[in-house]
């Protein structure tokens, strides 16, 4: 193929339109990437208010400079689940304290190591009067369901 002028120029047309072929393409995937990349970013915004309103101490910025953290998540973990597996030990601590101070406050008395009955109870036949039993045994003797 003879290099002139004329084959120089359709050389330099087809490179143009090739170069500006694959500028566009490039810019469509920015762009695809570019949406993605703000998907992902709301997605973990949202998973860090959600993260937050269970663990009120979380902190995504402090999270995000721990590489255990930022590791798991990477991994596509659920942030929450990502912070609980960090913070494991001291979550449990928490709980174990809250427990705690709970049963301390809220426990009520035992049954028996109170001088009060735990409930009121109704009189006994053996507290009834001879009147009383008497009207019952007949009550009962008519077929009657007595409750007492």
């Amino acid at each position: 193929m003879e290099l002139n002028e004329q084959t120089i120029a359709a050389l330099k047309e087809k490179f143009a339109q090739a170069l500006e072929q694959e500028r566009i393409r490039l810019l469509a995937f920015a762009g695809e990437n570019r949406a993605s990349a703000e998907d992902i970013y709301r997605e973990l915004l949202a998973q860090a208010e959600q993260t937050r309103g269970i663990y009120p101490k979380f902190d995504l910025v402090a999270e995000a400079e721990s590489p255990e953290f930022m590791t798991l998540l990477a991994t596509g973990l659920p942030m929450r689940r990502c912070f609980e597996t960090v913070h494991h030990d001291e979550l449990v601590d928490e709980a174990m304290l809250f427990a705690l101070s709970y049963a301390q406050k809220g426990r009520p008395a035992e049954n028996g190591l109170s001088s009060q009955a735990a409930a009121a109870a109704p009189g006994s036949m053996a507290s009834s009067t001879r009147q009383q039993r008497e009207e019952i045994r007949t009550r009962v003797s008519r077929g009657e369901k007595v409750k007492l």
